[in-house]
């Protein structure tokens, strides 16, 4: 196969969005703003700039259909490795969602089910709360 032609495919179609996935859209606008290693409501705000790396994911039922048609896994675990990695990711996201709900709220125990005392808890108590 000819590289060229491949490499030219590539940065006319997928290249910008690998591009979007990779790139620190975050740091960039914190160092802009002037509000780097600050924590602070826009600093939060602009935290959300990070959901351009799920661009990424775009690549997931690509490898999926690629692997159906191998012979080295049966298509049964297949199936249940691709339905449980859906699954993690989906409640995943939502959890992320529901945190951001309740940070926006400052963590008010009569309007989230997180309490004032989050900042108490270590990270992974923080992650499976």
């Amino acid at each position: 196969l000819a590289r060229l032609p491949i490499a030219v495919n590539y940065l006319k179609r997928m290249f910008w969005v690998d591009l979007m996935g990779v790139f620190p859209f975050y740091y960039v606008a914190t160092a802009i703003s002037g509000q780097m290693g600050e924590s602070n409501t826009l600093t939060q705000t602009l935290a959300l700039l990070r959901l351009f790396t799920l661009v990424r994911l775009h690549r997931v039922p690509r490898f999926f259909s690629i692997m159906k048609y191998s012979s080295k896994i049966s298509l049964m675990s297949l199936t249940l490795i691709r339905d449980l990695s859906a699954v993690l990711i989906w409640t995943h996201i939502w959890a992320c969602i529901m945190f951001f709900i309740a940070r926006e709220l400052a963590f008010d125990p009569d309007n989230t089910w997180l309490g004032s005392d989050i900042a108490n808890l270590t990270g992974f108590e923080q992650y499976v709360t």
